[in-house]
């Protein structure tokens, strides 16, 4: 007898679920289980948002389910090799700039992820955007969030550009030299205070060596990133009277005014950082 034959007329139903089943023949039955694999969800999905020409940048999806297969889209394309829950991009150029998305997958079926967006600033340029409230200073590949008080735009985070040298403290001497290089102090030597506060100058380092000026809107670039610039007083005393300021008042020294301090605090009614 063909050893299949004893089988011919067995009967068998498999389902997608958590069951046992029985399939019977002529000469008995033989039991089966069969376990449904569980659905992918999609948990979460996170890029960088933004990079600058030549970092890596790397998207990470986060998803449940049994024997996950993963695939990566650009701008609605496939992507060639990317078939894990992390898609590593290590020389990034404007081209990458657009749209991704993965797709999670098993036998039970799929989950689309959320769509992340990309941009790339190109190497080296700076630029402000008023209408995203971002200052990218090219020179390093910082955002710095800005803010318009009045007529004026601001820095709303401390600038943290340069190179770190160790400060002496308590020494007479400076440890920032006029050079070709920007130099900060970090706070304790540490350079993560700098990350988190931003960086240190001297007066003339801030400056880079260009004479005070003060006229009504002045011109001295400083360490600042191109199209930005240095305070002056009369900026200062136009934020001043802004905010609430008599004009007494802003022209006097030392402590002065009211709320004015307060209202640029993390929190305060400018905006300000």
């Amino acid at each position: 007898m063909n050893p299949f034959e004893k089988f011919s007329k067995a009967i068998a139903f498999v389902l997608f679920m958590n069951v046992a089943f029985t399939a019977f023949s002529q000469s008995g039955h033989i039991p089966y289980s069969v376990t449904q694999k569980a659905l992918p969800v999609v948990i979460s999905v996170s890029g960088p948002g933004w990079a600058c020409e030549g970092n890596p940048v790397q998207f990470v999806v986060t998803a449940t389910g049994d024997s996950l297969a993963f695939q990566w889209y650009f701008e609605g394309i496939p992507i060639n090799n990317s078939d894990n829950d992390t898609l590593l991009i290590n020389n990034v150029s404007v081209l990458d700039a657009g749209s991704y998305f993965c797709i999670v997958s098993n036998c039970a079926g799929s989950d689309t992820s959320d769509t992340v967006l990309l941009l790339v600033y190109q190497a080296g340029v700076t630029f402000t955007d008023t209408i995203n409230n971002i200052l990218h200073d090219g020179r390093d590949c910082q955002n710095y969030p800005i803010l318009k008080i009045g007529t004026q735009w601001w820095m709303s985070e401390n600038l943290n550009v340069g190179t770190m040298v160790t400060s002496n403290m308590g020494s007479e001497h400076s440890d920032q030299f006029d050079n070709s290089v920007i130099e900060k102090y970090c706070y304790e030597n540490d350079p993560n205070n700098c990350v988190a506060f931003g960086g240190l100058y001297e007066w003339g380092e801030l400056m880079q060596y260009a004479a005070s000026d003060t006229t009504q809107a002045t011109t001295v670039q400083g360490v600042c990133p191109n199209g930005w610039h240095l305070p002056n007083d009369n900026e200062w005393k136009t934020l001043e009277l802004f905010l609430g300021m008599s004009q007494s008042q802003a022209d006097s020294t030392d402590a002065r005014g009211t709320d004015q301090g307060a209202q640029l605090k993390a929190g305060g009614a400018s905006g300000f950082n």
